[in-house]
């Protein structure tokens, strides 16, 4: 059963920081618009995570980066649904690193303890549903705002995928930590 508990704390460090990497990185989406200009092309990539919208300039003589802050500007498209998915991604990512603690609790000092893998387990199941949430909400409403102030494809990208294998991890961990002793 210690192998269990080996088992958890690796999969729940994984889905922290598998989830605080999904948190933190500006590409949850990429809107890309091509505009054809006379004699050149001019293609804009948007994209935009929960903490800042990045757009990328390309044409045919020129490139041009620029990332702005939600929370420092005033960017375009800062809704309640992003701060809603902000939101639940935060307390999600808070409930896998309750989950970490939980586990190494339970793993070194708690050996014993039924309670604390029930805990661990419920903590997991939160935290997945909590990031869960965080993905819907940006996946339909914040996506179809961004695709409505910059018209183009939008795609769901690096961070949004990386919050899909946070989900999957805490949901395994929560299965798994039913079966510790």
């Amino acid at each position: 059963m210690a192998l269990l508990a080996v088992l958890v704390l690796i999969a729940s460090t994984t889905a922290f920081l598998t989830a605080v990497v999904g948190l933190g990185v500006p590409v949850w989406s990429d809107t890309t618009n091509e505009v054809v200009e006379t004699q050149q092309t001019v293609t804009t990539h948007t994209y935009s995570g929960l903490w800042a919208q990045c757009t990328y300039k390309e044409i045919k003589v020129s490139e041009n980066f620029i990332c702005k802050s939600y929370i420092e500007t005033d960017v375009e498209g800062y809704t309640s649904a992003l701060r809603a998915s902000q939101a639940f991604s935060i307390l999600g990512t808070a409930m896998a690193a309750t989950c970490v603690v939980l586990a190494v609790i339970k793993l070194c000092i708690l050996k014993n303890s039924t309670t604390i893998a029930k805990v661990l387990a419920v903590c997991a199941i939160i935290g997945a549903v909590f990031l869960f949430l965080s993905m819907i909400i940006y996946s339909t409403k914040v996506l179809s705002d961004i695709k409505a102030t910059f018209s183009g494809d939008s795609d769901l990208t690096a961070g949004f995928a990386l919050t899909i294998i946070a989900i999957a991890l805490l949901i395994v961990v929560g299965i798994i930590s039913c079966f510790v002793k």
